[in-house]
């Protein structure tokens, strides 16, 4: 009776478990929230293009595993003229010409003729909140804020 006893509560505790699982495909707040507004923008690239131009400060990296808060100061600056630098903590470790082109069906993303760690996959855009997101594609998902 004392097994039958522990079985059931593991049972349970398994079950309970089990019932908390997060949905790792549910979008989460903030990318549901961009996607709809993003959405509800209807870019094409000229109207896009104009949006991206300023200086943008990366907040956070996320991936279906985990969430990477920033640890160090990064900002991206668009061009009118198609030039771009992504600084990390002052220093100017990326610099190269960008252009946008589509990515996942009529989405856009950019195409830089220098890599970069932080801008790939498609384009989100609100006010100013900016998302490159990569998750569709097993990668991570990069946001930023626009400072200027």
């Amino acid at each position: 009776m004392k097994y039958v006893s522990i079985l059931g509560s593991f049972l349970a505790l398994i079950l309970g478990l089990h019932s908390c699982k997060k949905d790792l495909n549910a979008p989460s707040p903030d990318m549901q929230r961009l996607w709809e507004c993003h959405s509800a923008q209807h870019y094409d690239s000229t109207k896009l293009a104009k949006k991206l131009i300023g200086t943008w400060q990366w907040t956070k990296t996320t991936s279906e595993l985990a969430t990477k808060y920033s640890d160090k100061n990064v900002f991206v600056t668009f061009t009118p003229a198609g030039t771009f630098t992504e600084a990390e903590n002052s220093t100017i470790i990326v610099q190269g010409n960008w252009q946008l082109t589509k990515v996942d069906g009529e989405l856009l993303g950019l195409s830089l003729d220098t890599a970069s760690h932080y801008l790939h996959g498609r384009i989100l855009l609100c006010g100013n909140d900016l998302l490159f997101n990569s998750s569709y594609l097993d990668g991570s998902d990069n946001y930023f804020v626009r400072t200027k």
